[in-house]
């Protein structure tokens, strides 16, 4: 019954647009990919978001091969749309070291996205 719910829902293929997030902690504008479902524009809906980590030395491209699978899992109504947020942190480990990114993260990337 879900899978029916779903895919009479789905609204074609997401978009995924690179994204500057203003850092007030990190002192800089902070790289991401931020990936949208198929109808975003059209509704008013509010969507859950999945953050996407990337390893050590890895950067918000990382995760540029799950975008076209997240299309595929909304159509099939295995998931429901959602919101994806692939953010960038060089060597960080998300956690507060040289640049703050666990604070970051926390106080300027969430709060932006929620908006």
């Amino acid at each position: 019954m879900l899978w029916l719910i779903y895919s009479s829902l789905w609204a074609g293929p997401g978009t995924v647009s690179r994204v500057d997030i203003a850092s007030e902690i990190l002192g800089r504008e902070w790289p991401c990919k931020v990936y949208l479902p198929g109808g975003y524009d059209s509704t008013a809906s509010r969507y859950p978001v999945v953050y996407l980590l990337h390893g050590s030395g890895g950067d918000e491209n990382e995760w540029d091969r799950i975008y076209p699978v997240l299309d595929s899992l909304i159509a099939a109504g295995s998931i429901p749309p959602l919101i994806a947020v692939a953010p960038a942190s060089g060597t960080s480990w998300w956690v507060d070291g040289r640049e703050r990114f666990e604070s970051a993260f926390f106080s300027d990337l969430i709060p932006a996205i929620d908006r």
